[in-house]
This record gives C-alpha cells, sequence and structure tokens, in this order.
C-alpha cells in the first residue's frame, strides 16, 4: 500500500490509497501515524462536482501485537465501497515497526518514527494518544457521525479516552447553560458508536461474572500464568540482554502450552513462536499490572473506567 504526503494530493486511482497524517504522543518524538483512507474524496481523477460530503468517521484502533496491517483491508474497502465515510487506522504507540515509502517510492528507515520507551507507554499516555488520533479525524467534519473500533489491548485506553471525552462534552454543556449561550461549542470527540474487540475476556467480565462462566478459576490461571510470563519477558528484555530474551520466548511460550496455561493452546500456530515479535510490545503488560500492584487503578479509577458499562452521562 502506498501512502501520500498530506501536503500533497493523492494521484493513485486504487481504492487502498490512503493519507498518512501525524499526531502528537507524550514521549515520541516523531508522534503516531494515522492513515487515512478516503480515497472515494481525494481521488484527483474525480469530478469536482461528484465530491462526496463526509457524513461518517470511524476510527480502528488495533491492539497488541499487530500494527496498522491488521485494519487496512477493512479500510481499504470501506473507502471504496463508502464514499461518505472517512476510514482512520492507528495503533497502540511502539507498534508502529514497519517501514513505509515517502513520496518517491524509496523505503524510510524503520527507527524513524518508532521510537521506543524502555517502559513503554501508561495506560493514560495510550488514552491521550487515541484522542489526538480522533481530534485529527473529526476535524474532516466536526459534525460527522463517529463510531471506534478498538481491538485487544487498546479496548482499555480506548475506554478511557471515550470516558474522558463524554465528561468533556458534559462540562461543556454545563459551561454552555450557565453562560446561557450554545454558541462556540468545542469540539466533541465523544464517539455515537463503540465496538470492542478482545479474543479472552469481555472488559465487562465484573458485571457479567454472574451470568456468564468467565471468570472460571482455569481461566484466570491462564490469564495470569502468560501475561505474567511476558511481563518477565520484557524486563529481561529491557533490564538484562535483549538476545536472552529473544531466546526464552519460544521456550517460555511452549512450556506455557504444554502446561494448557498458554490462549487458545490448541488453535495457536506454534510458529509465531520462533517468529519471536517484539518484545519490547509487551510492555503492554507490564504496565497493566505494574498499575494493578502499585494501585494506580485504584487511585486514579482506572479499574472503574474500564471494567462498568457505559452509561449515558458517562
Amino acid at each position: 500500500h502506498r501512502h501520500q504526503d498530506l501536503n500533497k494530493s493523492s494521484t493513485s486511482t486504487s481504492t487502498s490509497s490512503y493519507r498518512t497524517i501525524r499526531y502528537p504522543i507524550a514521549g515520541n518524538d516523531t508522534g503516531g501515524r494515522l492513515l487515512v483512507f478516503d480515497s472515494g474524496r481525494n481521488n484527483n481523477n474525480n469530478n469536482n462536482n461528484h465530491k462526496t460530503t463526509v457524513s461518517r468517521i470511524l476510527l480502528l484502533a488495533a491492539g497488541y501485537p499487530d500494527d496498522h496491517s491488521v485494519f487496512v483491508p477493512l479500510a481499504s474497502r470501506l473507502a471504496a465501497e463508502q464514499p461518505d465515510c472517512i476510514t482512520a487506522v492507528t495503533c497502540l504507540p511502539g507498534f508502529d515497526n514497519d517501514t513505509e515509502d515517502d513520496n518517491d517510492g524509496t523505503p524510510q528507515p524503520q527507527d524513524s518514527y518508532h521510537t521506543p520507551r524502555p517502559d513503554g507507554y501508561t495506560f493514560p499516555e495510550i488514552a491521550a494518544a487515541l484522542r489526538e488520533a480522533a481530534k485529527v479525524v473529526k476535524r474532516q467534519n466536526p459534525h460527522a457521525h463517529l463510531s471506534v473500533i478498538f481491538h485487544d489491548w487498546a479496548v482499555v485506553p480506548g475506554l478511557l479516552f471515550v470516558r474522558q471525552a463524554l465528561r468533556e462534552d458534559q462540562a461543556a454543556a454545563a459551561q454552555q447553560q450557565l453562560e446561557g449561550t450554545t454558541t462556540h461549542a468545542p469540539l466533541s470527540l465523544a464517539p455515537d458508536q463503540m465496538v470492542l474487540m478482545d479474543v479472552l475476556f469481555s472488559p465487562f467480565g465484573a458485571a457479567e461474572a454472574k451470568r456468564a462462566p468467565l471468570a472460571s478459576w482455569y481461566k484466570i490461571t491462564v490469564l495470569y500464568a502468560y501475561q505474567h510470563a511476558l511481563v518477565l519477558l520484557f524486563v529481561v528484555h529491557r533490564d538484562l540482554s535483549q538476545r536472552l530474551a529473544r531466546w526464552l520466548f519460544p521456550i517460555v511460550c511452549h512450556v506455557l502450552c504444554a502446561l494448557r496455561l498458554f490462549p487458545l493452546h490448541r488453535s495457536v500456530d506454534r510458529r509465531w513462536f520462533v517468529a519471536t515479535p517484539d518484545i519490547d510490545k509487551c510492555y503492554i503488560y507490564w504496565q497493566f499490572w505494574k498499575a494493578v500492584y502499585s494501585g494506580e487503578f485504584q487511585r486514579n479509577h482506572l479499574a472503574r473506567d474500564w471494567l462498568l458499562p457505559l452509561r449515558p452521562g458517562g
């Protein structure tokens, strides 16, 4: 897939063309990369009289261990089939490892936009990054219907971002009511529709445990075992030896599968263990359990914002 610089018009007639837009991420010099698929509207071969007004915006955020590519086929298809919809794809900070072509087809250095931090990014920092990504696409049309899809580990910071956006809308509405005016309303980032995609546990598992067998001791043991194994590998990779961590990764995963303590151990493609994804991406597990054990989830109400179902009014 070819990307087009934001400041240059697209010349491609392919339905899979997209624009790359940067958005700020705290602690990352180059920021995040947002792929915006709206080729039906930005194709120079289209007659200006047939341009379609944007009425819908879809933001897709990939989780561990994926980058943008997991949602590119869907976004490309929507761009071709839904000309009134802008589809934007992003991923977690530090997960954007793919090289991308510049406008003359020359690959850019991998580390030009992949700036890992030793400790990774906290969930509030990831939520702030998702907020910046949403701000970029919502500016295309502030009145467009916004839908968001959060995948896997993007679910937790995604919910934090959505709740914060709802609170901001509430505060803005209260301020307008106090001033008796409806003008100069701030840009609303609260989505009109949200979809959460997770392969193991629902983020609302605590609320559903009474009527669904999600909280069985075996499943909790699996969750605890494999996530703590990934945390330990991350610490080894960060503090001891990256080569040792890469050597240990497939061994640990095979042992977990043998003990039936790896999620989907019967169907997982074990060639993935040998391929060894970037272990620095496991920071998401480190940050989660560090927040749990340090009490940050309780102090900052992160657990409440993640586990409790959304209701009108945030």
